[in-house]
């Protein structure tokens, strides 16, 4: 008989979570999640459908949860210079990337998510936004405002997650192993 658990969804959630932290995507099993909650092993299913579609839920919401973090920092910043604030969304993602790493991986790669998911494409989109608004507002004091917003957002992020990539997997920390994420980070983002 299974416990009766007020948000199954939310807790199958929580332990899929746990379970990524605990042993990385590739490993994770909806076995274990259901185990975790307290249900039957085929919870995961009726509330998700498959593995994919949990992974893809944590996904969203990891994904959600970095939009805010960003949201926080631009907000925390906002007496500084644009271009200073900008700085800081990169040095906050690249963080944000190092302290979840595992689920950053799972949210950043597609190999065990729908890529195509409305919630998680929502997610980005969001998060996308509060780089785009720093750009602007850094443009507008002539950094790089001979460069169309667009690109210069895509720069910008393209570089940030490639080293935040860079870094969860590893090769920063083999590459200049005398620096801290921190300092990796500012020079990334003073690069730009």
């Amino acid at each position: 008989m299974e416990k009766r658990i007020p948000d199954v969804a939310a807790a199958l959630l929580a332990a899929a979570k746990a379970e990524v932290l605990a042993k990385g995507s590739v490993d994770v099993s909806l076995r274990a999640i259901a185990r975790r909650v307290g249900v039957s092993h085929q919870a995961p299913g009726h509330f998700f459908g498959n593995r994919s579609g949990l992974l893809t839920a944590l996904a969203a919401a990891e994904t959600k949860r970095l939009g805010e973090h960003l949201e926080k920092t631009e907000k925390a910043n906002a007496a500084l210079p644009a271009r200073e604030r900008l700085s800081a969304l990169g040095v906050a993602y690249i963080q944000f990337a190092t302290e979840h790493r595992e689920l950053f991986r799972l949210a950043a790669r597609g190999e065990y998510i729908d890529r195509e998911n409305a919630d998680l494409t929502q997610a980005r989109l969001d998060t996308w936004a509060v780089l785009v608004r720093a750009v602007a507002d850094s443009q507008s004091t002539g950094w790089r405002s001979d460069q169309s917003l667009e690109d210069t957002a895509l720069l910008c992020w393209t570089v940030v997650h490639g080293a935040a990539i860079a870094w969860a997997d590893g090769l920063l920390e083999t590459q200049f192993p005398t620096l801290s994420i921190e300092e990796i980070a500012i020079k990334v983002t003073d690069a730009l």
